[in-house]
């Protein structure tokens, strides 16, 4: 989960707005959350964040994924296309995830191979499998209790 001190005022605003409904969708079919769409046009990437950005290009990421959270795949694919490094690659395929276009989608992911996201979402993963009834209901059948 972010930590939204990280983020500034504003754009924690527009995380609120739809919280329980947002990216709960793996594929998403038409437009984003309307409402959501003027507050994500207003902030540059550089006021995305509580304190100076570093990396523009991490700034326009973070952008693309906003656009994502409130499921505006056509914005957040404009911003996403344009970034060149693992990071845009990522986002680049997350976003074709969503759209359902798996084959671009894997050619994406391939492409962010090797990026820290990727290894940080696979043990969190795995963690929550670990943790899952379900998980716990197999390991328990195979120890024979």
């Amino acid at each position: 989960m972010i930590d939204m001190k990280l983020l500034s005022p504003p754009v924690q605003s527009v995380m609120q707005l739809n919280s329980a409904a947002a990216y709960r969708e793996l594929v998403v079919t038409g437009d984003g959350f309307s409402p959501a769409r003027e507050a994500i046009r207003s902030p540059k990437p550089a006021e995305l964040f509580a304190k100076p950005v570093v990396r523009s290009d991490e700034a326009q990421a973070a952008l693309a994924g906003l656009w994502l959270w409130h499921d505006w795949l056509d914005e957040s694919h404009t911003i996403s296309q344009g970034i060149h490094s693992k990071t845009g690659s990522l986002w680049h395929a997350i976003l074709h995830r969503r759209e359902g276009d798996f084959s671009n989608s894997k050619y994406w992911f391939a492409k962010a191979a090797g990026h820290p996201a990727i290894a940080a979402v696979a043990t969190r993963a795995a963690e929550i499998v670990r943790e899952s009834k379900h998980a716990q209901r197999v390991s328990s059948v195979l120890s024979g209790g």
